[in-house]
Order: C-alpha cells, then structure tokens, then sequence
C-alpha cells in the first residue's frame, strides 16, 4: 500500500482485492499514475467488491494492459478515455455495480487504436437491449487495425452491438460463447464484421464439439494461424443442435467454402433410429461444399443414411475416427425400406429456410453502409 503512495513513479500495480485491503484503498488520497503500464484488478472470493473511484484518478497514458475480473471498478469509464496506448483490456464477470454496457464501452474502443486483444465477459444471461440499457450513444466507428484477439461472453444482442461499430481487418482469433437464450440468434452484424476483415472469410475446415454442458464449432484455415470458435452453454444435445443450427443458418458466406467437417463428442444414444435427425440436418445445410465429413464410429452410418435420404451433402465421403468409409448403402434406400420420418418434436426450436439468402461475403459488403473512419484522437 505504501507503493500506491508514490503514484507518479508506479508502473505495474496487481492487486488481489480482499476486505481489509479495501478498507485501505479507500483511505487513500486520490492520485494520477503517469508512468502505470499494468493495471490488474481482481478478486479471489466470490464477494462482490466494489473499488472507491479514489485513488484512481489519471489520466493514464502510458497503460498498456488492463485486467478487471469480478470488482465493480467505477473508475474505469475514468480510466479508459485516456488509455490511449492499451495494448490488452480485459473484463471478467464483473458485477451487475460495476457492469458496463457494450454501447457505453464504444464510446471508449475508437480512441485505443494500440489495441491487440479485446476480452469481454458478460456473465449475465439476461438479453439486453442493444441501445445497452439507457447509456451512452457510440459516436463514429472503432478502427482497431491492431486487434488480433477478440473474445466474448454474453448474449448475441452484446455481440451485435459491439461488432456492428468496430472494423479490425487483421484479426486472427475470434472467441464467442453464447449463454443458452430464448430469443433468436441474430448474427447479422457478426457476418457483416467478418465481410470487413481480410483474414477470417475462407475458413475450409470445421470442428464440432458437444458436451453435456456446451457445444462449439470451430473454424479454422489450413495452413494459417487463424480461428473462429462459436460456442452456446446450453443442453440437451437436441436443443444444443438447434441452437448451433440457428447460428450457421445466418452465416452462410463464411462456412461455403468449408470442405472438412469433424465431429466429435457425439452422445452415444444419438445413434438409435428414434433420435430426431432434423436439427443435425439443419446444421449441415449452410455447408453446402462439404466433401469430407469424419464422425464417431457410433454414428457414422446413421448420420450417412439420413444424409442420403435427405439429399443432403451429396459429394460428401463419411469417415469416422477410426478411418472406416461409410459408401452409399442401396438396401436402406430401397423400396422395400421404411425410412424413419422427421417428425416435429416440441423440445426443438425448428428453423425456417432462409429467403434470399446473401451467397458471398463480397456480395454482403456491396450492401454494407459506407462508412467513413472518424479521426482518432
């Protein structure tokens, strides 16, 4: 505590917030941190702190890297108009006193044109409005040129928010978790984001993983150090399905060109013939360009017997881990053959074929707004 005290020499500061250690901030006489690089902020209980807005006065010029994880810090929207040189922000799970809207945080991202990664926990299921609940209106757009990293969790209005004010055409590792949310899914300002950058619109593989708590689909290119990872906290598998569905089923110019697809995780009872196929086939049909898909030997032949059956992925050669091809099979294709019909089932959200859907990211940027980048000051 005594270092706090000499504020104009400190350049990293790390504190593990503990009650008798806020009882001793809270004395301190507010103070501006010039020389400040690293600011770390956290706490190791699931007590909600909240931090006084003393000492913590600025401005700070020279911060580089900024961690605040479960504290309400309300000097932050203090702190973040004069980081100019922040390399790394990043909020984690802070409390409903200490949140801070996805709209007021982009009045903030236009003047950190220094920023590499950008990582935002939400921690609330709740949806919120995207004119983020009454907060400040974002002025212009944020042209992070710099940012390579951009994760977040929260719900898609959050996402869509932010993305729909941000260009950063370099970036190389995306990570979104989604919380389980009634609502539907709207990924239109995340298609128009990617259809901005030059590194994210030619993924060829993908990576789908389910567990009993989530289920992701990752993105990747061959060869390139790039990533996409879309994931929703959610179960069953069938609602899990669905919910992975709904997403791709708007993200259709990214995923067109995927030629790989992996499957794995599957629960071993999605094999049995009375498991509902239709949320696993509305998944597969954005990825219209599928020639090798590779699944868990316990599926493999139900899922290319449905595939056949459906007309779906006709190029496609099934393969499960252990290397064994599943070829066509006539004799389930016959006429003697009772095919299982899709039947509706009132635990699945079921989607509704896309209307004149946009076929390429180029054709999506021709009917982007202009906009022009405000100054950064």
């Amino acid at each position: 505590m005594a270092a706090l005290q000499n504020s104009d020499r400190l350049c990293e500061i790390r504190l593990n917030v503990t009650i008798p250690l806020l009882e001793k901030i809270t004395k301190l006489p507010p103070a501006s941190f010039p020389a400040l690089e690293h600011l770390e902020l956290g706490a190791g209980t699931n007590d909600m702190f909240t931090l006084p807005n003393e000492p913590f006065v600025g401005p700070f010029p020279n911060l580089h890297v900024l961690h605040v994880a479960k504290i309400a810090f309300p000097a932050l929207q203090r702190v973040l108009p004069s980081a100019h040189a922040l390399v790394e922000l990043h909020l984690e799970a802070l409390p409903s006193s200490g949140y801070i809207t996805p709209a007021a945080l982009l009045t903030f991202l236009p003047v950190m044109t220094c920023l590499e990664r950008l990582y935002l926990d939400f921690r609330s299921p709740i949806s919120r409005p995207i004119s983020g609940g009454g907060g400040p209106t974002p002025q212009g757009r944020a042209v992070l040129l710099a940012l390579e990293w951009f994760t977040l969790y929260g719900v898609s209005e959050d996402l869509e928010c932010l993305l729909s004010r941000i260009d950063a055409s370099g970036i190389m590792n995306i990570n979104v978790t989604f919380f389980n949310q009634a609502t539907i899914f709207d990924t239109s300002q995340f298609l128009r984001f990617i259809s901005r950058t030059k590194t994210q619109r030619s993924h060829d593989t993908a990576m789908l993983y389910c567990s009993d708590s989530d289920i992701s689909m990752t993105l990747t290119q061959r060869g390139r150090p790039l990533q996409m990872k879309l994931r929703v906290l959610c179960m069953p598998l069938d609602w899990q399905l669905s919910c992975m569905a709904e997403i791709f089923a708007g993200l259709y110019p990214i995923v067109c060109n995927v030629r790989t697809f992996h499957i794995s995780a599957i629960p071993s009872d999605s094999a049995q013939d009375d498991v509902d196929p239709s949320p696993l086939l509305e998944l597969f049909r954005p990825f219209t360009n599928v020639e090798g898909l590779f699944l868990p030997h316990h599926v493999a032949s139900h899922v290319k017997h449905i595939l056949e059956r459906e007309g779906l992925l006709p190029n496609v050669r099934v393969t499960d881990v252990a290397g064994n091809t599943f070829d066509s099979m006539p004799s389930l294709l016959s006429a003697s053959s009772s095919p299982t019909p899709i039947s509706p089932s009132s635990s699945l959200r079921w989607l509704t074929p896309i209307e004149s859907p946009i076929s390429s990211l180029a054709e999506l940027a021709s009917h982007s707004p202009t906009h022009s980048p405000s100054p950064q000051s």
